[in-house]
Formats: structure tokens, C-alpha cells, sequence
């Protein structure tokens, strides 16, 4: 029910009041005094509920603005924890590569290192069933002990040898190669596939270029 609704029902009941009063008491003063003071009581009355309600309507106001003001503090809070967060992650972050890439300086400071002189060697032309025999030379230019653990050829036509000792740093040696060109033709490209224990790049491909002419 509005505000209005209320103080018109009250000023009726008030005046209805009044008019009983003013009906019975036009003889006497004392009736006319009953009479001001019953009107007097009455706009007392109307205006303690006019000013009840209007205390209940600011109450209200003040109330949702608290809630207002209750739900934007939380919302700043939140995001202000969810940046907290996002820092604290890309803080974690770095620290993390930092230390990577300080473990990784401090294993290539003390790793070998291989070196070739050369990882392709072109045989130029041949006749079929002739045998390549190359070297390919490489020096240790790192601070461990250098150990080739593998060599693998693309084919049975390429043989790889090489020294099962570990190279001390400075010091040099080489990946030998035999080729077979037996039942061989045209433009040939056999690889060679070395792994060793280097540092940071373990894994070298040699390569070996000619052409296999038909023998006479």
C-alpha cells in the first residue's frame, strides 16, 4: 500500500473523529477544548506515520546501498586475487626458466662438444662396384669426455666405423666410412647417422654425394 493511501484513510478516521466530537460539544467550552485537542492528536498521529514511513523508506534505501556497495567491494577483492594469482604464476614462471636455462649454461660449460671439419663428402663420379673409403674428421672442442655411441648408415652399401674410447677434451679423431657401390646406378646419397653423449646437440648427420656409372 503507498504512502499516500495511508495518511488519506488516517485523515478520514481523524475527521470522522472530529465530527462526532464537534457534534456533541457545541453547548460547552470544555467540548470545544475535547474538540482542539482531538484534532490536535489526529495531525500528530498522521504525521508520526508520515514520518515512520519515511524513516522505513530511507532504512530501505541505505540498506541496498550497503548491499550495492558490499557486492562491489567483493568483485574488486576477487579480481584483486585473481591478479595476485596471475602474478604469482608468471613469478613461479620465470623463476623456473631462469633456472632451466642456468642448469642448461652449467651442463654446456662442463659437456663435450664435437666439431667436424666437414659432414659432407662428394666422391664425384665412379664405376659400379667400386669402393669409397672416407674419414670424416672431428675434433672434441668441449670440457667432458666425448664418447660416440652410435653410427648408422641409411644402407647396406655404407659401412661407419669409429673409436669406442672416449675422446678427452682438445684431443681429435674420425667416423670412417666404406661405400660399396656394387649394383649401384646413377646419383647416390648415403647418410650416416651419429650419436654421441655432446652437448647440446647430440645427434650428426654425414653425408656422402657422387654418381655410379655402369661399368664397361
Amino acid at each position: 500500500m503507498k504512502i499516500s493511501t495511508i495518511v488519506i484513510i488516517i485523515s478520514i478516521i481523524s475527521f470522522s473523529v472530529l465530527s462526532c466530537v464537534s457534534d456533541t460539544s457545541n453547548t460547552t467550552s470544555n467540548k470545544e477544548d475535547e474538540k482542539l485537542k482531538a484534532k490536535q492528536d489526529s495531525i500528530m498521529l498522521v504525521q508520526a506515520i508520515q514520518d515512520s514511513l519515511q524513516k522505513d523508506s530511507l532504512l530501505k534505501v541505505e540498506a541496498l546501498a550497503t548491499a550495492e556497495e558490499a557486492k562491489r567491494v567483493a568483485e574488486e577483492k576477487k579480481l584483486e586475487e585473481e591478479r595476485i594469482a596471475l602474478e604469482r604464476k608468471d613469478s613461479i614462471r620465470r623463476e623456473k626458466k631462469l633456472l632451466a636455462e642456468k642448469k642448461r649454461k652449467e651442463r654446456e660449460a662442463k659437456a663435450p662438444k664435437i666439431t667436424f671439419e666437414k659432414v659432407i663428402h662428394n666422391f664425384g663420379t665412379i664405376k659400379e662396384g667400386d669402393v669409397v673409403k672416407y674419414e670424416f674428421h672431428f675434433k672434441n672442442t668441449g670440457k667432458g669426455k666425448l664418447e660416440i655411441l652410435d653410427a648408422t648408415a641409411t644402407c647396406g652399401c655404407t659401412a661407419p666405423g669409429y673409436n669406442f674410447l672416449p675422446i678427452n677434451p682438445g684431443a681429435e679423431s674420425a667416423i670412417s666410412v666404406t661405400y660399396n657401390s656394387k649394383n649401384k646406378k646413377g646419383p647416390q646419397r648415403p647418410e650416416i647417422t651419429v650419436r654421441t653423449n655432446a652437448y647440446p646437440k647430440s645427434k650428426y648427420i654425414l653425408k656422402l654425394e657422387g654418381v655410379v656409372e655402369p661399368a664397361e
